[in-house]
């Protein structure tokens, strides 16, 4: 929710919201204060690449955090994702790892680890 308040700016008197010139100093010049109360849940995102001479792209790419999700109808609130891409580790041999959970219940909705040459990504038909 955010508060308005109305202030003479010579004298910094408190006026209504209808008033133009400060009743206590005759001043014409008011200036607005906006307060921000409630609480603010912020949401974020992160990508981190990691470039080797030799790769096209990247060697390794790290998302993590949250995002809306692109079915609204089965989570409204978005999704916290999580994927790791690694093309760098030999132990690993191109390996492809994603977790989608669920913003709302907490609920696992995807959870793939595989090597990343049998990935395939699911991709939408635009009609």
């Amino acid at each position: 929710m955010i508060l308005e308040k109305y202030f003479c700016q010579k004298c910094d008197t408190e006026l209504k919201k209808h008033e133009r010139i400060c009743p206590n100093c005759g001043c014409n010049n008011i200036f607005v204060k906006k307060n921000l109360e409630g609480v603010l849940i912020l949401k974020g995102f992160r990508r981190i690449r990691k470039k080797i001479i030799g790769f096209k792209k990247f060697a390794i790419e790290i998302l993590k955090g949250w995002q809306p999700s692109k079915d609204k109808k089965k989570h409204p609130n978005g999704v916290n994702k999580y994927r790791v891409i690694n093309k760098e580790d030999p132990t690993k041999k191109d390996s492809y790892q994603e977790r989608i959970v669920n913003e709302e219940t907490g609920k696992i909705c995807r959870n793939i680890k595989e090597p990343l040459c049998k990935h395939r990504h699911k991709q939408v038909k635009k009609k």
